[in-house]
């Protein structure tokens, strides 16, 4: 009976990392790991000319 709960939380385990490295190569290969640095500064930006309109109206 202890096997059974062994190897079926092993497959269970391998099936999830599995999973987890499908996930990463699907997104490796649709570019979604690309200009992560840009996203940043385009917040920044954003936060910044929000903070001058807020000034500018008060």
């Amino acid at each position: 009976m202890i096997e059974k709960t062994v190897i079926y939380g092993f497959l269970i385990s391998l099936s999830m990392g599995l999973c987890a490295l499908a996930f990463f190569v699907w997104a490796v290969l649709s570019n979604q790991m690309d200009d992560t640095e840009d996203v940043k500064y385009r917040v920044l930006e954003r936060e910044l000319e929000e903070e001058r309109v807020h000034e500018i109206n008060n």
